[in-house]
């Protein structure tokens, strides 16, 4: 019997910008979903744009080109962006705390909020 082997997954953060209208989100993590890959983690607020929201996701997969490809393809995402690396996003999460006065680790431990 022949079995497969599946490449190793890991976690990629991909920021999308898209329109904020009934139904671009459903049909964006439809999308995804469709292609059988987990959604770890998924955010999505306004953005200062008028009609826009940012939806900023973690999807474990063993390589995120497709995703990218097909979700810029939808009409209602602007744009799609995959980070370098989660401990970017977590500094860019602390930031944002920052501004808000809401009690944060120094940026340069943010790698402990994750532990």
């Amino acid at each position: 019997m022949m079995t497969t082997t599946r490449p190793p997954t890991r976690r990629h953060t991909l920021v999308v910008q898209l329109n904020d209208r009934p139904g671009a989100l459903y049909r964006a993590i439809g999308l995804i979903r469709r292609r059988d890959y987990n959604v770890s983690s998924l955010v999505v607020g306004p953005t200062d744009g008028s009609g826009t929201s940012c939806m900023v996701l973690v999807v474990e997969a063993a390589n995120v080109h497709q995703i990218v490809q097909q979700l810029s393809r939808l009409i209602d995402v602007l744009q799609v962006a995959e980070l370098p690396q989660e401990n970017a996003l977590l500094d860019q999460f602390a930031d944002a705390m920052r501004q808000f006065d809401f009690p944060v680790l120094p940026s340069s431990n943010a790698q402990e909020l994750v532990r």
